[in-house]
């Protein structure tokens, strides 16, 4: 079954140069977006559906790794994507919950599996391990959500969770953080490493640097990102932001803004981004948005609410809130850029070509 999507522009930039194949699955529902306005090229949508492979419907996060795969998690387990088949994971293979909210791959090339029920697994050569044959994953069962992992320059990890509490595993024993005082808590907690090796813990609230054991109070201001989906790790000790003033960099503790974002896509409703020095792809509440360095805003995924844009290699993914895509862009005028995007919706995934 084919659909036509429509690409469309802001403030009057036309970019027909832009060829767009999206794999997604959703309900599709188009609505006009305030200021977007729609050209003519058209595109046409091929639907995948647990017919295909998928082992549900609602995904919850997408990954590519370090080999190219893409991963999926889902409220039935764990799917790689090799760009013919999926592979599905659950609860039969070493799972320990079938309901993976987050998958991040560390230096070790281990993909990891953040779990609703707080449980770590991690998935490496073909073999899921978990607390029965790693038995220092025993340790690795959170009462709460892992919403941020890091990989230091020691071989540790760290757990940011949904509550009060931050984690450092260092392959032996797991060392948790908390705080008593209300307006300072751990709640959200993004971890990063700087030049000399220090770790650092921020959130909208408060930033903290590890020594002796223990986290210390730092002057340094917050990032004060919209969430801690606007936030993500960009190169060696540096990470960028989005907040009120645009795509930010930290460094240390300097700041540097790369872009200023149109003041119509700022709101509360930003989901995970990619930017670099010269662009910036931006989930939001009414699609998927690109703007380069020179204040080029395109539309892409009209009306459709959006949560999640990321980027491995060569590719962009990006998740619906409530329904969604996978989507692939080529960008001619960056000839070597290709873009995915991968969403995530309640019936069936698209592919647009």
């Amino acid at each position: 079954m084919l659909k036509k999507l429509k690409p469309i522009q802001i403030s009057g930039v036309t970019n027909k140069k832009l060829v767009i194949h999206f794999l997604a699955y959703c309900l599709i529902f188009l609505c006009q977006t305030a200021g977007l306005k729609a050209y003519a090229q058209s595109t046409f949508l091929q639907h995948y559906t647990t017919k295909d492979g998928l082992p549900s419907n609602n995904c919850f996060f997408s990954l590519q790794d370090s080999k190219g795969y893409l991963w999926f998690g889902t409220d039935a387990g764990v799917s790689r994507f090799d760009g013919k088949s999926f592979e599905n994971f659950s609860i039969d293979d070493g799972l320990p919950d079938n309901q993976i909210l987050m998958l991040q791959e560390d230096k070790k090339g281990r993909v990891w599996f953040m779990a609703f029920n707080g449980e770590m697994s991690y998935f490496l050569d073909g073999i899921i391990y978990n607390s029965k044959n790693d038995k220092a994953l025993s340790l690795l069962k959170f009462n709460a959500i892992v919403i941020s992992m890091f990989h230091d320059s020691k071989d540790r990890l760290w757990f940011g969770t949904n509550k009060n509490m931050l984690f450092m595993f260092d392959g032996a024993s797991l060392t948790k953080f908390t705080v008593e005082d209300t307006k300072n808590q751990f709640f959200f907690t993004y971890i990063n490493e700087d030049a000399a090796g220090k770790i650092w813990a921020y959130n909208n609230h408060v930033v903290r640097f590890y020594y002796n054991g223990n986290f210390k109070l730092s002057k340094i201001p917050p990032p004060k990102t919209f969430s801690y989906k606007t936030i993500r790790s960009f190169g060696a000790n540096n990470f960028l932001y989005v907040n009120k003033f645009g795509l930010n960099s930290r460094k240390g503790n300097q700041d540097s803004n790369f872009i200023k974002i149109d003041t119509t896509l700022l709101n509360e409703n930003a989901g995970y981004f990619y930017g670099n020095t010269n662009e910036l792809w931006l989930s939001h509440k009414k699609g998927i948005y690109h703007q380069d360095k020179f204040g080029k805003v395109t539309a892409y995924i009209q009306g459709i609410p959006s949560v999640q844009v990321i980027k491995d290699k060569a590719f962009i993914c990006c998740q619906e809130k409530k329904t969604g895509y996978l989507s692939s862009i080529k960008k001619t005028a960056l000839p070597t850029t290709w873009l995915r995007v991968y969403c995530r919706t309640e019936k069936r995934i698209y592919g647009l070509d």
